[in-house]
């Protein structure tokens, strides 16, 4: 963080929100962040990564131009990963480190690079243009598949 000093910081909740920098990462042990607190935030990029945005802060963070990356987006890579594993065991099949993370890196671009897409197109938040990709994937997969029983 500028204002101390230093590249990166680690403070409290509540000391690290009136500080300008230049990412925000709302870790595990944040609570949910309200409208009143989003008030406080001098930074460009929000990361959710545990720590939770609700609506209203949302709000004041989209209408100062901060950019929120929403947890659904930052926590994919685990969904991902155990979905991996699941494949190499149906496969019998060991993948090394290496092409597990170019698997990842591949997937959590290509979602983050169409949510972009989406959210510019349709002047959304990026996390309505995730949303908004995920129930058009949802849709495309009950169109191939049809909906089972």
């Amino acid at each position: 963080m500028r204002d101390l000093g230093a590249s990166v910081a680690e403070l409290p909740a509540a000391a690290a929100l009136g500080h300008h920098c230049d990412i925000l990462l709302l870790g595990g042990q944040v609570p949910v962040l309200g409208a009143v607190e989003a008030l406080e935030i001098r930074a460009d990029l929000v990361v959710e990564a545990g720590g939770m945005v609700d609506v209203e802060a949302d709000w004041v963070l989209e209408a100062r131009g901060a950019t929120v990356i929403p947890d659904v987006l930052t926590g994919a890579g685990q969904v991902a990963a155990s979905y991996f594993e699941w494949v190499q065991g149906l496969q019998q099949f060991l993948w090394t480190s290496r092409e597990v993370y170019a698997q990842l890196d591949r997937l959590a671009a290509d979602a983050a690079r169409q949510a972009l897409q989406i959210a510019d197109a349709r002047r959304l938040s990026l996390r309505a243009g995730v949303l908004v990709l995920a129930v058009g994937r949802v849709v495309e997969a009950i169109v191939a598949r049809g909906i089972y029983p």
